[in-house]
């Protein structure tokens, strides 16, 4: 549960998918997204969402 939470929240917050997946154990992206319990393509739209754009 708290391996959970701590990667949903962090991806919420921005920070690179293979950080929290370094961070968490998780070996497999598809491990990583089934722990999350969000969808792939939900989880590209947070990354665009919160993605730095050039100036």
């Amino acid at each position: 549960m708290g391996r959970k939470s701590f990667a949903t929240l962090k991806i919420y917050q921005g920070v690179p998918k293979t950080q929290v997946m370094l961070a968490t154990g998780h070996k497999t992206e598809a491990s990583f997204n089934r722990d999350l319990g969000i969808g792939e393509q939900e989880l590209l739209a947070i990354y665009r969402r919160t993605a730095r754009q050039p100036t």
